[in-house]
């Protein structure tokens, strides 16, 4: 059934980008110093570029650090592979920097939107699909706070795109950029060397590598111990109810560790899956990115758009209907659950948790038919009887 027949496409996509320019521009105003928390996320950044330039720790508390709840603060949590871009932006006003942060990454989001679009055709995506992409709360909170994902989106994009079309040293290059930025989304390339796609996997190697060296050489092994140090001191995953890892959800239930070892399972078992099947480029990847949030140690909804080239690259059943209205809901809702009985936590926490497992599901229903099918189709078939 064609959803919303009575939306031309074109005028759709001029919504959509309307929309989404409305978000950028208010984004990026909010940006203040005269009030508490003005700088959000986007602060820890410009505070590590700074803290680079002062030969400081570019993972610490610092005054432009964001508190967002229960005084947690939010600090520099990405690898040491990031800092020379970080280190850039230290250099200019703090306000200055963000907002031209918050113009770049709304005009590199549309850009990856509408070449994904191109990519699938704009004919074969239902216009519910197109509203969903344009409106979906991730990317606009991503924008008001000034993350990094919107760029991880894109590139993830890109290389979707250049392996769908053969493009494998490209796309490996990007991936091993991706990793080098997002250790969490490791599984991928892991996932296409088991599954035997070798040439992406050679450039994505030789990528994240090079990444890793120049980080290594312009701030030595010193930055990797403040990272893992910052990063094993997070306690995120223990409150925040946007969280959507496996891990996170059972350590809010009290059972951190049955959440390490379900993270465990899921990824032996899917490992052991993509080596015995050695199922396509996409399907490996697909696979690979939905396995990375929920094994991951701390995944934030927000992840959910690097999986926005899977939950288009087909019509939607009840399953992915469903995941797709449950990632609608505005983060403002789990948010306002985190603080109270143990019911609000399991029910605020559960909602993006479930779209989440609902997708993993889908994917993996999806990849394993299509598996048994093109087995079944190559399978010879037995001779015919003659009779005589």
């Amino acid at each position: 059934m064609t959803s919303f027949p009575w939306i031309d496409r074109n005028k759709l996509i001029i919504l959509g980008i309307a929309h989404l320019l409305l978000i950028i521009f208010t984004s990026a105003l909010r940006f203040r110093l005269d009030e508490p928390d003005g700088m959000k996320v986007f602060g820890a950044y410009w505070a590590s570029g700074q803290a680079l330039m002062q030969g400081m720790n570019p993972f610490g508390i610092y005054p432009l650090t964001w508190s967002r709840f229960f005084n947690i603060p939010e600090v520099n949590l990405n690898p040491p592979t990031i800092l020379p871009l970080f280190y850039f932006i230290g250099h200019f006003p703090p306000v200055f920097a963000a907002r031209v942060w918050t113009l770049i990454s709304g005009i590199v989001l549309i850009i990856a939107i509408l070449w994904l679009f191109v990519d699938r055709r704009d004919d074969l995506i239902q216009r519910r699909q197109m509203l969903w992409v344009f409106f979906l709360p991730s990317l606009a909170s991503t924008l008001v706070i000034g993350q990094i994902y919107i760029f991880i989106f894109a590139m993830v994009t890109a290389a979707w795109i250049c392996l769908k079309r053969g493009h494998e040293r490209v796309a490996g290059v990007i991936i091993g950029i991706i990793v080098a930025v997002k250790p969490n989304l490791a599984v991928w390339p892991f996932f296409l060397l088991i599954a035997e796609h070798w040439r992406p996997v050679r450039f994505a190697l030789l990528a994240g590598a090079s990444a890793a060296a120049l980080s290594l050489n312009l701030y030595g092994i010193n930055a990797y111990k403040q990272w893992h140090a910052a990063v094993a001191a997070d306690t995120h995953a223990a409150r925040f109810l946007i969280e959507v890892s496996i891990h996170g959800f059972m350590t809010r239930l009290g059972a951190p560790a049955i959440g390490t070892a379900l993270a465990g399972i899921l990824l032996a078992t899917t490992t052991v899956l993509v080596w015995r099947q050695r199922f396509s480029k996409i399907d490996t990847t697909r696979l690979a990115l939905i396995v990375a949030i929920l094994a991951s140690p701390i995944a934030w909804v927000d992840y959910a758009m690097f999986l926005i080239p899977a939950m288009i690259m087909r019509p939607w059943n009840r399953t992915l209907t469903l995941a797709a209205i449950l990632l609608l809901v505005p983060v403002s809702i789990p948010n306002m659950l985190m603080d109270g009985p143990i019911w609000k936590t399991i029910v605020g926490g559960s909602i993006y948790f479930t779209a989440i497992l609902l997708i993993f599901i889908d994917i993996m229903r999806d990849i394993t038919r299509t598996t048994i099918h093109h087995s079944d189709a190559s399978e010879p078939k037995p001779p015919a009887l003659h009779a005589h």
